[in-house]
């Protein structure tokens, strides 16, 4: 989520990797 703060951008990579790995996990999850 983009939430503005164009002053720090690790926040919202971290929350993409997170996502990702959830996405990931639950592909694990339905094999």
């Amino acid at each position: 989520m983009d939430d503005g703060n164009k002053g720090d951008d690790t926040a919202p990579d971290t929350e993409q990797a997170q996502r990702l790995k959830n996405a990931i996990d639950q592909v694990w999850e339905s094999l």
